[in-house]
């Protein structure tokens, strides 16, 4: 790893211990607990007969180390707080990049 790749790595075990929190990562019927980043995005709003949803894109930031699986699939899931949210890519992207190779960003979205 580069200096600030390392940096990075370093500053992100900070982040986990202050607000990282219990998460739990499904997959079929196999579930993993883990050390979790929440980051909320800004609501969308869909109307289909009359009846409005919101959706919430959420990212999740996970050590790569600590990932279960080769990698997230759209459709597993994430419960965080309680509550569950499903692993989907954004509009144009993969449902998770690596910001850096220690450092999973998961995309997830939750409705309700």
């Amino acid at each position: 790893m580069t200096d600030e790749s390392d940096f990075l790595a370093d500053s992100f075990l900070d982040v986990l211990a202050v607000a990282g929190a219990s998460s739990t990562y499904r997959r079929g019927t196999t579930s993993t607990t883990m050390t979790m980043v929440c980051r909320y995005q800004p609501s969308r709003w869909s109307e289909l007969n009359g009846v409005w949803t919101e959706i919430r894109p959420v990212d999740f930031l996970v050590l790569s180390s600590a990932f279960p699986h080769d990698e997230p699939k759209a459709g597993d899931q994430i419960v965080y707080g309680g509550e569950p949210f499903t692993v989907l890519p954004t509009t144009s992207e993969k449902v998770f990049r690596k910001v850096i190779p220690s450092i999973l960003r998961i995309h997830t979205k939750q409705t309700r």
